[in-house]
């Protein structure tokens, strides 16, 4: 795309000897382009969308009317376009009547009044099952604006590529005035006419500066023939720029994969040697021949506490998620390397969430965290009545803070 942009030419035709012409380039928006836009408008229209929403008993409410709900969406993406600085082929004007449709169906959804309710099911299967009925309706319309996200952007968005000036004498000005019936005392507003076709052509592209195969100049005049000929080499240029850094972006992606995928396996095999070691400890510190060689010790059948054993440690999680990371996975082993050392020790695991989603959600999320926690202890071969498990949702959290999505786990002496 190529835009020509004509500044104060006329106006001053009379004042200087000779006239610049500015040349704008556009190019179509890049693929890494159009995921960042629509990585950024999926983030912003989730997030209204979760702080938009709302639990009444038994019953999904929006917080705001379903057309004024409509209208912010509309908007988060018009002002992210606006704000990346992209050009529009064919303006957002609105969400389809599919994302209204869904919006209206989820204002004032009731599970209990849903088929998949049963009433034999018990308060916990309750909670479970109610979740994940209205978090399937609300991800429905984080996918239904993700999808119509996608393929507005996908050749419809244009960036700016560049600019370049060519200067003109004052035999090209005449020349361009006479053919525009430019006058002196009139308002500036100018209208070309009598283009030639090539320039026609040129002007009308609409999806990227690209020439055709067609080098011929005849019937040009000398004015546009100089413009065609800078417009073709700032476009090879521009392309050949484009290809380098395309290469070296993919060059740099695949260095950063493999240096990652070989420090994860590195990590994994340092975990997967911990944890041998110490359920093959565990074994040892349960065996009768164990405690029968440790009868003579105080407090009979325990090794020695450790020394500076912290009062608790926390582990983390990402939002929205029960997953282990490798860093807590070795953190962990850490730990099953203490309650292996010494039977006296139990731990009590505490799950928490942040204040990102509602209530009843975060407290499942914290129970299974904790519950994730407890299962990774166990698989080590401690015995399950040493773990003590509380969770607490968000009770304990002021704000959405990533410090308060963790379990703590306390040591306790007995």
């Amino acid at each position: 795309m190529i835009s020509l942009l004509w500044s104060g030419l006329a106006a001053r035709a009379q004042q200087d000897e000779s006239k610049t012409a500015t040349v704008h380039y556009y190019s179509q928006a890049s693929e890494n382009d159009r995921a960042k836009l629509a990585a950024v408008l999926s983030g912003s229209l989730s997030f209204y969308v979760d702080q938009s929403t709302t639990l009444n008993d038994d019953v999904l409410v929006w917080k705001k009317k379903s057309s004024e709900i409509l209208k912010d969406l509309n908007s988060i993406v018009k002002s992210g376009i606006k704000y990346y600085q992209f050009k529009e082929l064919n303006a957002f004007k609105s969400f389809s009547d599919d994302v209204k449709m869904q919006i209206d169906r989820m204002s004032d959804l009731s599970f209990s009044q849903s088929a998949e309710f049963d009433r034999n099911w018990s308060e916990a299967e309750l909670v479970k099952r109610r979740y994940v009925f209205f978090q399937r309706e609300v991800n429905q319309l984080k996918l239904l604006m993700d999808a119509e996200i996608g393929n507005f952007s996908n050749h419809n968005l244009l960036v700016f590529a560049g600019s370049d000036q060519v200067e003109m004498n004052s035999r090209y000005i005449d020349s361009l005035l006479a053919s525009t019936n430019y006058q002196s005392d009139a308002m500036l507003g100018m209208k070309p006419s009598e283009w030639s076709e090539a320039t026609k052509d040129l002007l009308n592209i609409q999806d990227e500066s690209f020439l055709g195969e067609k080098k011929s100049y005849e019937g040009l005049s000398e004015f546009e023939r100089e413009l065609l000929k800078m417009i073709e080499s700032n476009n090879s240029r521009l392309d050949k720029m484009q290809s380098q850094m395309d290469q070296m972006r993919n060059d740099q992606l695949a260095i950063f994969q493999e240096q990652q995928k070989a420090t994860n396996n590195q990590l994994q095999a340092q975990i997967d040697d911990l944890r041998g070691l110490v359920v093959e400890l565990v074994r040892l510190n349960n065996s009768p021949e164990l405690a029968s060689a440790a009868e003579g010790l105080e407090s009979g059948g325990n090794l020695a506490l450790p020394e500076n054993l912290p009062s608790s440690i926390s582990i983390y999680f990402e939002k929205n998620s029960s997953e282990l990371n490798t860093s807590s996975q070795l953190m962990l082993t850490e730990v099953i390397d203490i309650l292996a050392r010494n039977s006296r020790i139990k731990v009590l695991l505490t799950g928490c969430a942040d204040q990102s989603g509602d209530a009843d959600r975060n407290l499942e999320l914290s129970k299974k965290r904790a519950g994730t926690v407890k299962s990774f202890l166990a698989k080590s071969g401690l015995k399950e009545d040493r773990f003590v498990v509380k969770y607490y949702g968000a009770s304990k959290s002021q704000a959405e803070n990533a410090s308060d999505r963790k379990v703590s786990i306390e040591f306790l002496f007995q």
